[in-house]
């Protein structure tokens, strides 16, 4: 199950997600919270929707780096939650299985800049590369590239940033390397338990 964030960053990521999950074979669910009744993040409601359904895994995109209670809620409920966001990391530790977010590496980086999305692409683009089932370069062209509004829609950097800064971050997304994933992904995090 996908519990997406309901902004334009958090169904980018979920669209991120159903397309890695589709490219892969596997059957899955998303459900993004009722902005206007239950605001945004990991919600009980949609964890109870992944229990009757016997689904066990929950991704977040865009969410969920302070949503304690409701990761522990699913934990008792026998789901595990990993969390993909980019905002900044509440006081107590995330007790989710795995918390993929840029926040978690210690010193200031640039990558701390990345979206909801981009936090998302490069966690799918690892598990391609670490499960050798396609290359992450093969995947981006086939399913993150696909048009020009897209583009834009899923990697696009904050308007604040300045240009240089964006066309550095977009060409690290587009032409992923070991070096740059290896300063990304794998030290936001995979601090599994």
């Amino acid at each position: 199950m996908i519990n997406g964030d309901p902004d334009a960053d958090g169904i980018s990521g979920t669209t991120i997600y159903c397309e890695a999950l589709t490219y892969l074979g596997l059957e899955y669910e998303y459900d993004f919270p009722i902005r206007t009744k239950e605001g945004h993040g990991l919600q009980i409601r949609i964890i109870d929707i992944a229990k009757k359904k016997g689904i066990k895994l929950i991704i977040t995109t865009d969410c969920g780096s302070k949503d304690y209670e409701a990761i522990e809620y699913a934990k008792d409920k026998g789901i595990d939650v990993i969390i993909t966001d980019h905002h900044v990391l509440g006081k107590d530790k995330n007790p989710a299985l795995a918390l993929i977010n840029p926040f978690t590496i210690k010193k200031p980086t640039l990558f701390q800049k990345l979206s909801g999305g981009g936090v998302s692409l490069k966690f799918v683009l690892t598990l391609f590369k670490f499960i050798n089932q396609v290359s992450s370069a093969k995947f981006s062209r086939q399913y993150c590239f696909r048009c020009k509004s897209e583009q834009r829609s899923v990697l696009e950097p904050p308007a604040f940033l300045p240009a240089g800064l964006q066309s550095r971050l977009l060409r690290h997304l587009r032409e992923p390397s070991s070096a740059f994933q290896k300063r990304i992904v794998l030290p936001a995090q995979f601090h599994l338990r």
